[in-house]
């Protein structure tokens, strides 16, 4: 007999995305730019982060593009939505 067993895949970050999330989580107000000159990187590879952080359901723009601000999102946050 065969259990059945849920498990979540888990998908590793890399450290660039880390940063990223974290950099967001305590200014979620941050641009492109300043992200880029914080974290010492090119802008291409924050937007390529950010991209693959939302489609991980990790991250969530609200509002407009100026103005607006990040959302990192937690599970109870995705689950939520």
């Amino acid at each position: 007999m065969s259990e059945k067993t849920s498990e979540k895949k888990t998908v590793k970050l890399s450290k660039t995305a880390e940063k990223i999330l974290s950099a967001l989580h305590h200014s979620p107000e941050m641009t492109i730019a300043e992200l880029s000159l914080k974290l010492g990187v090119s802008s291409r590879t924050v937007e390529r982060n950010l991209k693959i952080l939302q489609s991980l359901h990790r991250l969530k723009r609200v509002g407009a593009a100026n103005g607006g601000f990040w959302r990192v999102l937690t599970d109870e946050c995705v689950q939520a939505e």
